[in-house]
């Protein structure tokens, strides 16, 4: 699999924890450990934990969400806030967003946020990945 191990997830300079991951190209979300999640949204006006357990979060549709950065050793991995959003932000009412709390106690998984953003490259040969912005 495409792993990642000790990643520091980092809101607006703030440290919000460490977690592993794994590179889901097929999955909507984000997610991270329940602390590093809650973290996040610790400060976005409205942010609403549907279900109280991290699985679910919602905010006012057209709420300006933080980037999310991840360090990878020394390589970093940004998701914009707004790539969060599942759906249009143009609404009224609540939005769902696409980073919450990850199952697995071990690791965590980036998903289409980021790919949404960036072109990558898996290079099998050398077990490497390589991300640049989409233009």
């Amino acid at each position: 699999s495409w792993s990642y191990s000790g990643v520091e997830y980092f809101k607006d300079g703030q440290h919000l924890g460490t977690f592993d991951i794994v590179f889901d190209t097929g999955g909507p979300s984000t997610s991270a450990s329940i602390d590093i999640v809650r973290a996040y949204y610790d400060g976005v006006p409205g942010a609403r934990d549907v279900y109280g357990d991290g699985s679910s979060w919602t905010v006012p549709c057209g709420t300006q969400l933080p980037d999310l950065t991840m360090h990878l050793g020394d390589a970093l991995l940004i998701i914009p806030g707004f790539r969060f959003y599942n759906g249009n932000t143009a609404t009224s009412g609540d939005c769902t967003v696409w980073f919450v709390k990850e199952n697995s106690p071990h690791r965590g998984l980036v998903g289409n946020p980021f790919f949404a953003e960036h072109v990558v490259i898996f290079n099998q040969q050398d077990s490497t990945i390589h991300w640049g912005n989409q233009a």
